[in-house]
């Protein structure tokens, strides 16, 4: 197979810029903003874009990587920074606690324009987890019960139980 040579040979634990043998760490050539659209065999754990560099060269290294970034970014109008589908699932979570204690809180004396508005916010929100629990395949587990994804609004019970649900920690 074309390239076994490479997984054969003996790797040192030495910067492969300039050879220092301490204070070293993986660096990845190819940026994870863009690694996730390659093919599954490019972004495998056995892959070359993955090098030992010392922190110096790991430094210089995302000074230029940055570069490319950018230079990529103005050419294909491609993003330039990765957001985190934990990141956003977090963020997600916490505006749907916040949305439900408003609710809880103010539901009585908010306009009905607005009563309208925080109710999709809140199955917007929910359809967003449960479709991210979906996708991710239980890798952090159930946060949303899927059956809250669906709700009715003129279910009471169901809304009461997803507004104590979200709540809890």
């Amino acid at each position: 197979m074309d390239g076994d040579d490479y997984y054969l040979s003996q790797n040192k634990n030495v910067c492969v810029v300039c050879g220092k043998d301490k204070e070293y760490a993986r660096f990845h050539i190819v940026p994870s903003i863009y690694r996730t659209h390659l093919p599954e065999t490019l972004k495998s754990h056995r892959s070359h874009d993955v090098v030992l560099m010392c922190f110096d060269c790991v430094s210089i290294a995302l000074n230029e990587q940055h570069k490319v970034k950018v230079l990529l970014a103005e050419q294909y109008d491609s993003p330039l920074h990765e957001v985190s589908k934990f990141i956003t699932l977090n963020q997600t979570i916490s505006g749907l606690k916040i949305q439900a204690k408003t609710i809880q809180k103010q539901w009585a004396k908010m306009p009905n324009k607005n009563k309208t508005r925080m109710l999709i916010q809140l199955q917007e929100r929910l359809q967003f987890i449960v479709s991210m629990q979906n996708e991710e395949k239980g890798s952090f587990g159930e946060i949303i019960p899927a059956k809250y994804a669906t709700y009715d609004p003129n279910q009471p019970e169901l809304f009461e139980e997803i507004l104590r649900f979200v709540q809890t920690d």
